[in-house]
């Protein structure tokens, strides 16, 4: 469970934060979303894949599983070449 708590999803909700806030932008009241604030943001948020469809958040959640995954597979490996034990975070 601890490559659950610890490498994999922390990653994954930091990647998906950027997309989750050009969302929130753009689901605000007309005064924040209409203003040129929230109209450099939705046209930021245009360029991120799959925007068009709600799925925008899609590939960053990805790009952090891989991430979140990769250091704990190189951590596990630096822990099993060396045979000392590697601080985790918690």
């Amino acid at each position: 469970m601890d490559f659950l708590e610890n490498f994999a999803t922390e990653p994954v909700v930091v990647f998906t934060v950027v997309p989750a806030v050009f969302d929130m932008v753009a689901a605000f009241p007309a005064v924040v979303s209409q203003s040129t604030f929230g109209q450099a943001m939705a046209h930021v948020q245009s360029f991120l894949p799959l925007a068009s469809s709600g799925m925008d958040w899609l590939v960053p959640a990805l790009v952090g599983a891989v991430f979140g995954t990769a250091h704990y597979l190189l951590l596990q490996r630096a822990k099993t070449s060396t045979g000392m034990e590697v601080p985790m975070k918690r």
